[in-house]
C-alpha cells in the first residue's frame, strides 16, 4: 500500500543506489516495517555499501514518518548499471 511507494521512491533516491531488486513492507507495532534491496556497482567496496544502506534506511525514515523499522541490503548490479 501507501508505504510501499514511498519506500521505493526514498532508496532509489539515493546516489550510488542503482534500483531497489527486491522488498517487502509489512504494517504493525504502530506503523511499517521495511525489508529492502539496493543495487550498487560491482566496484564498490563493502563499507561503501554499508554506508549507501545506512543513508537509504535514513532517507526512509524521512520520506515515510510512518516506518517503525527499516533493514536496507545492497548487492552488486550485474551488467551496466547506469545510476549507481
Amino acid at each position: 500500500g501507501r508505504c510501499r511507494g514511498w519506500i521505493g521512491g526514498a532508496v532509489r533516491g539515493v546516489d550510488g543506489i542503482g534500483s531497489v531488486a527486491a522488498g517487502g513492507v509489512r504494517a504493525g507495532g504502530g506503523g511499517c516495517r521495511a525489508d529492502v534491496a539496493g543495487t550498487v556497482r560491482p566496484d564498490r567496496t563493502v563499507g561503501d555499501g554499508d554506508g549507501l544502506a545506512h543513508h537509504a534506511g535514513t532517507a526512509i525514515h524521512a520520506a515515510v514518518p510512518d516506518v517503525v523499522d527499516a533493514v536496507v541490503h545492497v548487492e552488486p548490479h550485474e551488467g551496466d548499471c547506469i545510476k549507481c
